[in-house]
């Protein structure tokens, strides 16, 4: 089994050419697989249908609270380093506002798939 201690963790997500958000712990890799209850989803690891057939999964809420960690692999760390994360424009309260009429915008401009998903997924409720 293939593992780390609690002390060594790492963890990253980052965005696939396809614009699906993976996440990296410790260069295993894991891609949203299932909804696994309300508010939270399984992530299974990416060799899952490969011939590991890996069994290593997480669910984690969408606050990004774990609420299981099943992290055996059976097979080696992924030696491939993805892209990570493109830098986020900031947006500013005043980027928020229509220019010419002073009022919130109903859509505020998208900056990239991942900024699309971060807002959707985001726990406050006001943006």
């Amino acid at each position: 089994m293939y593992n780390k201690t609690r002390s060594e963790i790492n963890v990253e997500f980052y965005l696939r050419p396809s614009g699906r958000i993976n996440l990296r712990l410790n260069n295993f890799t894991f891609y949203k697989h299932l909804k696994a209850r309300t508010n939270a989803y399984r992530w299974s690891c990416t060799a899952y249908g490969s011939k590991w057939k890996c069994k290593a999964h997480l669910i984690i809420t969408d606050k990004l609270e774990v609420l299981k960690a099943s992290i055996d692999h059976s097979h080696p760390p992924s030696s491939r380093k993805e892209p990570r994360l493109p830098s986020l424009k900031p947006i500013n309260k005043s980027d928020a506002y229509n220019k010419q009429n002073g009022h919130p915008t109903i859509n505020p401009p998208s900056l990239t798939p991942l900024h699309d998903y971060l807002i959707a997924h985001s726990v406050y409720n006001n943006y």
